[in-house]
């Protein structure tokens, strides 16, 4: 039988980085058999934010180095942000940091919004 409760810290925080979907998030706490629930899936998210913040505010803090023009997405915008940390293509002539980010299990989860 699964167990229900919130899976310790040290379960999630060992998981994070890898950028794992609720899909696979949820077959490896299955693995150490504990149950995905929404209780447990809000934890994952409240964590991982936690994990993240300090970079999300460094990028943050970056200057847009953007071409300037209408429809131009911001270097330091959330949505560049998001796809920098998810290792998608996040702006014009930057490079994908997606293998850099997931050896440094860095890479924010594709499930993230």
């Amino acid at each position: 039988m699964l167990n229900r409760d919130v899976p310790p810290s040290a379960v999630i925080n060992n998981l994070f980085g890898r950028g794992w979907g609720y899909d696979e998030w949820e077959a490896a706490l299955k693995g150490q058999g504990y149950l995905m629930t929404e209780t447990v899936k809000n934890e994952i998210i409240k964590r991982e934010l936690e994990y993240f913040k300090d970079e999300i505010l460094r990028f943050r803090a970056e200057p847009n180095t953007a071409a300037k023009g209408k429809d131009v997405p911001l270097t330091n915008s959330s949505e560049s942000i998001m796809k920098r940390m998810q290792g998608k293509d996040w702006a014009k002539g930057k490079p994908r940091e997606k293998d850099e980010r997931r050896q440094s299990k860095r890479l924010l989860g594709k499930d993230a919004k």
